[in-house]
């Protein structure tokens, strides 16, 4: 077991030789030689005490012992050269052995600073040598701390992926163990450790196993084999044995792929990570692969299946390459793959292996004798892996590999198990016949998903292939671009937004000759073929043409043609444009840079097929929710704080009425000693997804980490200088700022911190275009410095950050509509799916609107009701304030109290019920925000001709009156902005919620926890004041008049007590 001091040491001593040697790996080389330098003299000086003599440090070489070195007698300097000396010559050391000589070859010392030296050789020193587990996981852990070498896609395996893929493919005693691509040994440490496990005698309450003979663990030692092309990880990987008690590790420095001297090698288990990039050029591999083929993880997986024995087993962790690309080579793979052994493919998260690399990964899983007792391909799809996909993989609960393991050992012993008491959703059996019947034997899960269609489906499932076909657009070279004049216009990838959403058409010309097949007009459907960003977020995407404008379109790009008009091309739009078909389609992107779509996985999407006049009328029901989409999403991407700037104000350098505080990170990135503790660290996407105010959630720093961080206090203004350059946020809390951002400290107090976020945001465009480099953007400081600042007066400053709070709100309401309505529209899909006919339309809009007004009439007359029972009650305490003689308490007044609150907290809630059947103005406000039809009925023509008077003097006067009315209350659209109704809906909600907490606990029933739910008089008013003035805004929008709802009480309520009740009994 690693421990906490062990931890410490080997922290310690990189802690020291950071300043002089920042790369991890080199620091990892100079520990090692050093550990290892220690540990000969140890080994020398136990020798000696049993009565042996020195084996290392002999003949000639007693000059260099440890002891030597690290004599108080010597300076620092006479240390350093010694030291220096010892490590070079020790390679030649003919007393050690030849592991040992392998270590010190190329040897060296990197600084010549004695201090540094002397402090790090004192920190070894408290190394002790001993062949013991704890030592080997130490160095386990000083190789983790290299995390990764990036280099020929080579990516440090993560320990608990290493231990699953051990788990299941189960290694045994008498086996013998290869990874061909061994880095530091992990897989053949983990196998050896699982096999001690197997014969310990824990867990074993029958008693079964059988504990390790001398011969059978020399025997389990020989028979684990590595390769690596590198040196340097074959010497690391040999030390790692040799601390675990290798004596002699069978590690050797091999070509696996260009070299076949040991190819005529077997192996009953292969484990391996294998590198995933090609050198530039290719591979030269031999002539022995089943596959020709020049790419490093198609032959490191068919070098792996043909090294297998007859009845062998492996784990392989491969690109997502391997799993779907079209190459030949690649199929080629996938059918010996399918044919011969593979017998389960384990999908991987993407961040496995961060924060080194967001590539895509699978396992495939291989068992030669299992594979022949099964038809069937076992396909299980871990969406977590027991830790986040943040840079810092911080653990976490969730964990699927837990169960996969559980689920694969089944299926290894007995494939015929039906599996059912699993998690269902975690895997899929697929055949084999089904995966090979199209011939690209392709192993994504997600291809074979929509294979299980419903029984019960009212309308035919059909894929795209059999009702459309895809036809690529032209190809293009630079001196074929010319301008509007002088040029077809043609449709490319910037044409194409993600989801299909409304995009500008931005135009090129072409100049050379266009085929008619290369040309679209109105109402054609185009998709986007290749992809240039890192999540796939284009491909597959739709763009319907809606311009006039008869086009061509470039490679990019495909047009869809529909078949013997089978379908609607907009009903096929709209499908386009859904989460099921987003999430199947980005598992058909493959590339590195530039994604490109397997076209035969566009093909295989599966729809339901309807007839053509319900596809009609889905696409009027979707198309009516895509507007509604499309006019929020336009007022959210165009939205910037306005800031009209008064030429009277006065301008400032920032650097005048703030200090700048420049961020700064830890060093190494992902260091266990600096980061993954408890101090917020903030994030660009951190104040992508918050906004204006910020609390960091996705990186977190020890108190040490901090230290060497810039810390910020809650509420102040901080600035990205890269990432996305000029972006303002607040923060919500105390945090560290790491260097890609500014903080402004010790703000002026001439200055809010609201106003400089929001002049900041105002400015980010020009202060962005300020930022400078090639590749990533930055803003340096002194720019930074020279940013003017126009400074108001103080109660400017409020008015104007009170006036852009009011528009943020609106914007951050229209983010809710479009997430609201895009799930309208998957419910919609989602009907399609299960067979459910569509509802025709509502009506006419005079129907629709007079329902709205039949429904508000009884909401009218309540909050009438209401408002006049408060006005009586309002009465009767002013006119008990002016008489002495009944403003005392009694039970009448009791009564009258608790009557009151009773009625009118009963009258709140009653209007923002939510249930279905209730007349309520919250569910009539959800009628109009989430009804398309509805909402687009109530416009501004139709509501100004409702002010229109046939004896009016002045036509339309009336008219434009009613036009203002509209914009005041409902918004400048032409229709009433849903971000509006929205906002009235979370007032209520807002306002209410104490009452309607009070009448759950004090009316509907009483709670026994009398010191919470106590709502007083100004809660109930104010949730009555704001029912009201609500209600009085759809009133003037259903009825056009001005009436805010108060009531005209026709009757004297006053006149029954101005005569006595009760007469005197003395009379």
């Amino acid at each position: 077991m690693l421990t906490q001091e062990t931890k410490r040491k080997i922290d310690s001593a990189r802690d020291i030789l950071v300043g002089k040697v920042p790369d991890p790996k080199a620091q990892v080389e100079q520990i090692t030689t050093a550990m290892i330098y220690k540990f000969m003299d140890d080994m020398d000086k136990d020798a000696v005490e049993l009565g042996g003599k020195a084996r290392f440090f002999t003949n000639g070489f007693e000059k260099y012992a440890w002891s030597k070195i690290l004599d108080s007698k010597l300076g620092g300097h006479e240390r350093l050269d010694l030291y220096a000396e010892a490590i070079v010559q020790m390679s030649s050391n003919p007393h050690i052995p030849q592991l040992f000589r392998d270590i010190f070859k190329d040897a060296f010392l990197p600084y010549r600073n004695p201090e540094t030296l002397s402090l790090f050789l004192k920190e070894i020193n408290s190394f002790t040598y001993d062949h013991s587990e704890d030592l080997g996981d130490a160095f386990e852990y000083l190789l983790s701390i290299m995390g990764s070498q990036g280099d020929a896609g080579q990516f440090r395996t993560p320990r608990h992926i290493i231990d699953f893929i051990v788990a299941v493919v189960d290694p045994k005693k008498d086996d013998s163990i290869l990874d061909p691509a061994c880095g530091t040994a992990g897989f053949l440490i983990s196998a050896y450790k699982h096999i001690l496990k197997q014969h310990d005698g824990k867990d074993d309450p029958k008693q079964n196993e059988k504990p390790l003979t001398p011969d059978d663990k020399k025997r389990l030692m020989n028979n684990l084999f590595g390769y690596d092309i590198s040196p340097d990880m074959v010497k690391l990987s040999k030390v790692n044995m040799y601390l675990h008690g290798f004596a002699e590790p069978k590690i050797f420095e091999y070509d696996t792929l260009s070299s076949d001297e040991k190819w005529d090698e077997t192996y009953d288990v292969i484990m391996a990570n294998p590198p995933f990039m090609t050198p530039k050029g290719g591979i030269r591999p031999h002539k022995r692969f089943s596959v020709q083929a020049n790419r490093a993880e198609v032959l490191f997986v068919d070098y792996i299946k043909e090294h297998l024995r007859p009845n062998g087993r492996a784990g392989i962790i491969v690109p997502e390459g391997i799993i779907f690309q079209s190459g030949t080579a690649y199929k080629q793979l996938r059918k010996l793959l399918v044919e011969d052994g593979l017998f389960a493919v384990v999908s991987l998260p993407n961040g496995v292996f961060n924060p080194y690399s967001g590539v895509k990964t699978s396992i495939l899983f291989f068992d030669n004798s299992l594979a022949k007792r099964t038809k069937d391909i076992l396909f299980i799809k871990i969406d977590s892996d027991g830790f986040d996909l943040g840079a810092q993989r911080r653990k976490i609960e969730n964990n699927d590999l837990t169960d996969a393991l559980i689920i694969l050992r089944k299926f290894i012993k007995d494939p015929e198990d039906a599996l059912l008491v699993e998690e269902k959703s975690l895997f899929s059996l697929v055949s084999k016949t089904k995966i090979s019947e199209d011939g690209s034997y392709n192993l994504s899960s997600d291809q074979y998903k929509q294979i299980d269609v419903k029984s019960n489906q009212k309308w035919p499932m059909v894929t795209l292939g059999e009702v459309c076909v895809l036809q690529r657009g032209l190809t293009y070279s630079s001196d074929k671009i010319g301008d509007e004049k002088h040029g077809v216009p043609f449709y490319n990838l910037k044409s194409i937004k993600r989801n299909g959403s409304e995009q500008r058409n931005d135009f090129k010309y072409f100049t050379g000759e266009i085929k008619e097949k290369h040309m679209v007009t109105k109402g054609d459907l185009l998709i986007a073929l290749t992809d240039l960003t890192p999540t796939s977020e284009l491909i597959g995407s739709p763009k319907l043409i809606t311009d006039d404008t008869i086009a061509a379109y470039s490679a990019d790009l495909a047009k869809i043609s529909p078949l013997d008009n089978k379908i609607e091309i907009s009903y096929l739009y709209s499908l386009l444009r859904t989460k099921n078909y987003r999430k199947y389609i980005v598992s058909f992107s493959h590339g590195a840079n530039v994604k490109h779509l397997q076209v035969d996985g566009f093909y295989k999407f599966q729809i339901p097929l309807p007839p053509v006049n319900i596809q009609k009328e889905l696409v009027t029901q979707i198309g009516d929710c895509q507007k509604i989409i499309d006019g929020v999403r336009q007022v959210v991407e165009n939205w910037k704080p306005n800031i009209e700037i008064d030429p009277t104000w006065k301008s400032i350098a920032i650097k005048d009425i703030c200090t700048l505080v420049r961020g700064s990170s830890p060093r190494p990135q992902g260091d266990k000693r600096y980061y993954c503790g408890k101090i917020p660290r903030l994030m660009v996407s951190d104040v992508t997804r918050d906004g204006m105010y910020t609390t960091p959630k996705i990186d977190t720093l020890t108190e040490e980490g901090a230290k060497l961080s810039r810390p910020m206090k809650k509420g102040e203004v901080v600035m990205a200088v890269s990432g996305n350059p000029g972006l303002p946020t607040i923060l919500s809390i105390d945090a560290c700022i790491h260097d890609g951002f500014v903080g402004f400290r010790d703000l002026s107090d001439k200055i809010i911190p609201e106003y400089l976020y929001f002049v900041l945001l105002h400015q980010k465009e020009s202060n962005n275009s300020q930022s400078v480099g090639a590749v990533f953007k930055n803003l340096t400081t002194d720019q930074i410095k020279k940013f003017q600042i126009p400074v108001p007066p103080i109660n400017i400053q409020f008015e104007l950050v009170t006036g852009i709070e009011r528009e943020r709100q609106i914007i951050i309401a229209n983010r809710e509509i479009s997430r609201e309505y895009e799930d309208k529209i998957q419910q919609i899909v989602d009907g399609v799916y299960g067979g459910k006919t569509p509802i025709a339309k509502q009506g006419s809009q005079e129907e629709l609107i007079n329902a709205l007004k039949e429904e508000f009439e009884s909401i009218e007359s309540e909050v009438i009701r209401m408002m006049g029972n408060k006005e009586v009650f309002q009465e009767i305490v002013e006119i008990s304030k002016k008489n002495s003689q009944i403003n005392k308490g009694n039970s009448l007044w009791d009564f009258l109290k608790e009557s009151y609150v009773a009625l009118m907290v009963t009258a709140v809630c009653r209007q923002i019920d939510t249930d279905e059947r209730s007349s309520s103005l919250v569910n009539l406000l959800k009628t109009i925000l989430f009804n398309p039809t509805v909402i687009q009925s109530l416009n501004k023509d139709w509501y100004s001709e409702q002010y229109h008077r046939d004896d009016d003097i002045f036509p339309g006067f009336m008219e434009g009156i009613g036009k203002g009315d509209f914009e005041e209350h409902f918004g400048s659209k032409e229709y009433v902005d849903p971000a509006i109704v929205y906002m009235d809906l979370k007032k209520l909600e807002e306002d209410t919620k104490e009452i309607k907490k009070y009448r759950n606990k004090r009316i509907a029933h009483f709670d026994k926890n009398e010191s919470l739910f106590k709502a007083n008089y100004d809660d109930l008013h104010k949730a009555v004041e704001t029912v009201r003035s609500i209600a009085s805004k759809y009133y003037l929008l259903l009825k056009q008049g001005g009436n805010d709802l108060i009531p005209v009480d026709q009757t004297d309520w006053q006149e029954i007590l101005t005569v006595p009740w009760i007469n005197d009994k003395s009379k």
